[in-house]
């Protein structure tokens, strides 16, 4: 009777946990397909003076000094970060 008992409740844990991960893996494949959406292939237009006419004068120096013209605009960046960071001064650093 135990030994059952016992056997009902394992399988039914291994169902539980197969579900789980199934679940898991329809999670990441929605994930994964959310990120490549929102990859987009570059655009043509190109970095001008042009481009920022419209900016206070301060900006314009800026970015003509930090972009060299002809630069392609990027539409969307994948950026990975490393490192660590804290919210306030006088708390420790938390890695992220």
């Amino acid at each position: 009777m135990l030994t059952e008992l016992l056997l009902i409740v394992g399988a039914i844990v291994a169902i539980v946990f197969i579900a789980l991960l199934i679940t898991h893996a329809q999670e990441n494949a929605k994930i994964a397909q959310a990120w490549k959406a929102l990859q987009t292939e570059s655009s043509s237009e190109r970095f001008s003076q042009e481009t920022i006419a419209d900016q206070p004068e301060p900006v314009q120096r800026y970015f003509l000094h930090a972009i060299a013209p002809r630069t392609p605009i990027a539409s969307s960046v994948d950026i990975t970060m490393q490192g660590t960071i804290r919210l306030a001064p006088n708390q420790d650093w938390m890695p992220f």
